[in-house]
């Protein structure tokens, strides 16, 4: 193609403009050079995200799991509480043990919950390296299997960060609605 076919300088502007367009309608983004290359342009740039290496994460990982914990994960831990009472649900929060050893354990009860299934429960304790271990599981309401059961069990290991998106992820489970 001649750039003359395009009528001169506003035509090739305006070919541009429609191309830019139309990779931004189908998602193509362009990845722009970093201005800064010290370390607090880095680590501005790496806190907003879920990943990272260590060094650029809060310094939640360097302070005791007890103390994080009580700082961060019982106030959201009891709101879920308050909040399911507000709703109808029994809530109970169990924190069991000290220091590294702590746990603290959250299940939730629905009214339509069936007595021969386990409750829903989520558990956070302290993981290796300043991270947390979460292990969930129970019967949550919903479709059921083959076997008429939606039982599920699973654990992850997540930076303090994500664990409000991790107690997200569960209490939306409990709560969902499914008449």
């Amino acid at each position: 193609m001649y750039l003359e076919a395009l009528g001169g300088w506003p035509g090739i502007l305006a070919f541009v403009l429609v191309v830019i367009c139309i990779a931004s309608i189908f998602g193509f983004r362009v990845s722009w050079p970093k201005a800064s290359r010290t370390v607090t342009g880095r680590e501005i740039r790496g806190a907003g995200r879920a990943s990272g290496t260590p060094e650029q994460r809060p310094a939640a990982a360097h302070r005791g799991f007890d103390e994080v914990a009580q700082e961060k994960l019982e106030p959201l831990l009891r709101n879920v509480v308050d909040r399911a009472g507000a709703h109808g649900f029994e809530a109970r929060l169990e924190v069991a043990g000290e220091g590294q050893a702590s746990k603290y354990r959250l299940e939730i009860k629905r009214p339509d919950h069936p007595a021969d299934q386990p409750l829903p429960y989520i558990t956070f304790s302290a993981g290796d390296a300043g991270l947390v271990d979460v292990v969930y599981g129970g019967m949550y309401p919903g479709p059921i299997d083959h076997n008429g059961h939606d039982t599920e069990i699973g654990w992850r290991t997540v930076y303090w960060d994500q664990v409000d998106n991790v107690l997200a992820t569960f209490t939306h489970k409990v709560f969902a609605r499914f008449d």
